[in-house]
């Protein structure tokens, strides 16, 4: 079993997916979940060589899906996978700060909540900056000025302790969770 994963529905993110696949891998994610929502490049072959096939699947809707239906699918099929299991979008990146001279490590942080259902981590929007079009290089490296914190969030759950999603930024923590 995986300790640590994300799931994700993307289309088009042709720009984003191998640089937010890379990040979140380096924060110790061990698995991805990518529900690919008719990309006019399948995933599949974006990633084709790229990707170590293990870590990554990929899920190929057969027509449009809202985020409850990938959220649910994914507890249902791959929640036994994983201790843990974030919901994101492409372009949302966790930051974690660790203790002085460490390296941020998504499961050390997790495993500070492993009696709870889930957590919530707050969203921060980051702008534009004035730009009208995507600059060169990386979206972290890019996006720098942050128009401060938003009332969502976006939810890591346990899926062994998870009913159910009721929302693309909530889920139902089983009854005694």
């Amino acid at each position: 079993m995986k300790y640590a994963a994300l799931c994700c529905i993307a289309k088009d993110e042709d720009l984003f997916l191998k640089e937010w696949i890379a990040y979140h891998a380096l924060l110790g994610v061990e698995h991805f979940y990518i529900y690919d929502d008719l990309s006019a490049v399948p995933i599949a072959d974006l990633l084709a060589g790229w990707s170590d096939s293990s870590c990554v699947t990929i899920i190929r809707n057969d027509r449009q899906r809202e985020q409850n239906f990938v959220y649910n699918n994914c507890l249902e099929n791959f929640g036994h996978e994983a201790q843990w299991i974030g919901f994101l979008d492409v372009d949302e990146f966790i930051r974690i700060t660790p203790p002085e001279d460490e390296r941020p490590d998504i499961r050390l942080f997790l495993a500070e909540f492993e009696p709870y259902a889930g957590l919530g981590l707050n969203w921060r929007i980051f702008s534009s900056a004035g730009r009208e079009s995507p600059p060169e290089g990386a979206v972290i490296g890019n996006y720098t000025r942050c128009m401060g914190d938003n009332v969502h969030i976006k939810s890591i759950v346990q899926p062994s302790k998870t009913k159910e999603c009721a929302g693309a930024h909530s889920f139902y923590p089983k009854k005694g969770e």
